[in-house]
């Protein structure tokens, strides 16, 4: 997409992929990034794909299921 707009531009003189565009895009990229990281984080919560997981990131899993399940409990 890029490549036909900067094209574009070239060819008409005319700019539409602007730094407001180009900032959109970067938080796009991010947000998307982001929510890939989430769903591999809540796919490790439902104890899946944990296999490759170290130590250290069961240990954080664990706590932080331990801590979701108190809060339950406290609510009741």
């Amino acid at each position: 997409l890029v490549e036909i707009l900067e094209k574009y531009h070239k060819q008409s003189g005319k700019r539409l992929w602007d730094a407001k565009h180009e900032n959109i895009s970067n938080e796009i990229d991010r947000i998307k990034k982001e929510n890939d990281s989430m769903q591999i984080e809540l796919t490790h919560m439902k104890g899946e794909e944990i296999q490759s997981l170290h130590h250290k990131e069961l240990m954080a899993i664990e706590e932080a299921l331990e801590n979701g399940l108190a809060g339950i409990r406290d609510k009741q």
